[in-house]
């Protein structure tokens, strides 16, 4: 496992990042300044990406980053998620947030309540807190509030150069007796307006490299080459000198493309994360 001092960097980058970004996403910013401005000062702070800024709006619950030199931008009335994370030698942390723009507050307190019930249930139980015992602390919190979690999204297991290694962890009481054990984990969770569950859009601008197959054109060729100091590792359109070529690098397989995730009943959605360690007995909030 990593070494603790390279996890607590990454979690203390990304917690400073946070502290800032309310008074960043405001009404008539674009979406790039905010995903530029954090992934700048993730190396800044002395680590890396660990995947592109998702900023998912409304009934986008994941996986929209803005394609290069967009002016798409904020807008009164908005509800904002904004997950990011760093890494450093490829030992990941995840984190994210939501920014209401509008009149979510409740929307907003749900998945948050849900995340500080999850963590309670961790933080009390440590390695031996099970997928059940934490998903149903999550659910209960969100219905608390009169919303529903998304039960096809999860908190997962991170691992060196995986965001999402190993086992997921439900955002509901899945019945699951599996202990949580010893390692790097994420809870997530997402509360929704809707019905609770989400399906596949468009496609989005956010890619991972996983088998390349032989380029015989040099363009598609160099851009395969560029991505390969990613591992894998998830990176988008912006952080790619050729972009063009990556829709064509999809279809032949080289690349996967993560499609946005949407509600399926159009409902808002709210979401909120944290990274955790769990070692030795012991339970540390790293983001």
């Amino acid at each position: 496992m990593a070494g603790v001092d390279v996890l607590k960097k990454a979690g203390n980058i990304c917690r400073a990042i946070r502290v800032e970004l309310p008074k960043r996403v405001v009404p008539g910013t674009t979406l790039i300044e905010v995903a530029e401005l954090i992934e700048s000062r993730i190396r800044d702070g002395g680590a890396l990406p660990a995947f592109p800024v998702n900023i998912s709006i409304d009934d986008v619950a994941a996986h929209f980053t803005p394609k290069p030199r967009s002016d798409k931008k904020f807008e009164e009335g908005q509800i904002v998620k904004i997950d990011f994370g760093a890494h450093i030698d490829g030992w990941p942390v995840d984190n994210a947030m939501t920014i209401d723009l509008g009149e979510h507050d409740e929307l907003k307190a749900a998945a948050n309540e849900g995340l500080a019930a999850g963590t309670e249930v961790l933080l009390n139980r440590g390695p031996k807190a099970t997928l059940s015992d934490i998903g149903k602390a999550i659910e209960s919190a969100i219905l608390a509030r009169g919303f529903s979690p998304i039960v096809n999204l999860t908190g997962h297991k991170i691992d060196r150069w995986l965001l999402h290694g190993g086992f997921s962890i439900y955002n509901y009481d899945s019945g699951s007796k599996k202990e949580i054990g010893e390692g790097i984990f994420a809870l997530e969770p997402f509360a929704t307006t809707g019905s609770g569950r989400v399906k596949s859009g468009p496609a989005s601008e956010i890619y991972r490299l996983v088998k390349p197959k032989r380029q015989r054109l040099p363009g598609p060729r160099a851009v395969l080459s560029e991505v390969t100091k990613f591992k894998t590792l998830p990176f988008c359109s912006r952080w790619v000198s050729k972009p063009e070529y990556l829709r064509l690098l999809s279809r032949d397989g080289s690349l996967h493309n993560y499609p946005l995730l949407v509600e399926v009943s159009g409902g808002i959605v709210s979401q909120a994360e944290n990274t955790f360690l769990v070692k030795e007995g012991k339970v540390e909030q790293l983001t």
